[in-house]
């Protein structure tokens, strides 16, 4: 049995649902499913009742993540310990969206755990950033992994599967994404971007004669926009923190719902293997926090 099945176990118990599970940890709702029934076979004893219809942890599910959480905790503070190992400077690049996301969080956590290895930042596009990888500007990124994969000569890591929502003014009364889009116009997620084209890809699907009434690259300055009454929108779904601040419309848009994967490169033959994979495992868990 893998580590990451007492993941998933705990990941359903405090979400209360494998849909909502299989988001948080970055799998498919019936991968999910699999997983706990594997979990359960281990154990010899059923972790959760599922004759309602949600799922609910048995007592003796409950114990076992309970256990499960004390000894991951445990087993995470003893990887985390700081290492005389891992220093020296990695020149790191963020996408925006994942500097004012995660950033923070996962930036302290890396000065708090290795002091000497110094960070140093630059936040610009996914294209951007890899243009300045394989110019040797930059050690590592994390982006949005291209639609193509992304080149042989780079090392990559996904990090998270980032979901697609469409956001209208809040009170709107719009029956349909497409309904919405029509009523209050179209607030386009920049084309330059790979999130963007993603985007608009979708919106010329359900809404092939939406209106663009502005092209803007910040996610957060469209969901500003969006509560400002200016227009709707199709973006990636905001961190919660964005979604708490400001009064907002969200509609699911369902199994259809296009989604972009966020991931960490290096130069494949580049060094630094070492601090990569702190940089990775601090960002792991802090967007585990975010989303």
């Amino acid at each position: 049995m893998k580590l990451d099945m007492l993941n998933t176990l705990t990941a359903v118990v405090e979400s209360g649902s494998f849909v909502a599970a299989a988001e948080r940890v970055s799998l498919t709702p019936s991968a999910v499913s699999l997983q706990i029934k594997q979990v359960e076979q281990y154990f010899g004893h059923p972790l959760f009742d599922r004759s309602g219809a949600s799922v609910t942890p048995t007592p003796f599910g409950l114990e076992t993540a309970a256990v499960v959480k004390e000894a991951m905790a445990a087993i995470e503070a003893m990887r985390s310990r700081r290492s005389p190992g891992i220093e020296g400077i990695l020149r790191l690049g963020l996408i925006p969206s994942a500097l004012v996301s995660a950033g923070p969080v996962a930036l302290q956590k890396l000065r708090q755990q290795y002091p000497g290895l110094e960070i140093r930042l630059t936040s610009a596009p996914s294209a951007t950033l890899l243009d300045d990888l394989r110019g040797g500007r930059i050690d590592a990124a994390l982006l949005v992994r291209p639609l193509s994969g992304g080149s042989s000569r780079l090392h990559w890591r996904d990090l998270a599967r980032e979901v697609f929502a469409l956001l209208a003014p809040h009170g709107s009364t719009a029956r349909s994404p497409a309904e919405a889009l029509a009523m209050h116009g179209w607030i386009r997620y920049h084309r330059g971007i790979t999130g963007g084209r993603i985007a608009a890809d979708f919106v010329r699907q359900i809404a092939p004669n939406a209106k663009a009434v502005a092209e803007i690259e910040s996610t957060d300055a469209i969901v500003a926009m969006v509560a400002g009454g200016m227009g709707a929108t199709v973006i990636p779904r905001p961190r919660q923190q964005l979604r708490a601040a400001y009064p907002l419309r969200e509609m699911n848009l369902g199994k259809e719902a296009p989604w972009r994967q966020l991931a960490f490169c290096r130069i494949e033959s580049g060094h630094g293997a070492r601090a990569f994979d702190a940089v990775v495992r601090a960002f792991e868990d802090a967007y585990a926090r975010v989303r």
